[in-house]
């Protein structure tokens, strides 16, 4: 089974997670956590890029990878 790598830029933070699914499923939970709104995913070379925004417009870009 793969494994899947999730980093966050602005907090810093790195997890690993068994599925694709999984790491999605982490990401909505910690940017909701922290006030954010979901905006939209996109993938370039292999990764997907999900990025989220808050009520004063400021963004948080969560990437997903393979290991």
């Amino acid at each position: 089974m793969s494994k899947y790598e999730v980093r966050d830029y602005i907090d810093l933070w790195t997890y690993k997670f068994n599925t694709e699914d999984e790491a999605r499923e982490a990401i909505h939970v910690h940017a909701n956590s922290l006030g954010y709104t979901f905006h939209m995913e996109t993938y370039f070379r292999g990764n997907s890029f999900l990025c989220f925004y808050d009520e004063l417009g400021q963004t948080m870009t969560y990437i997903i990878s393979k290991c």
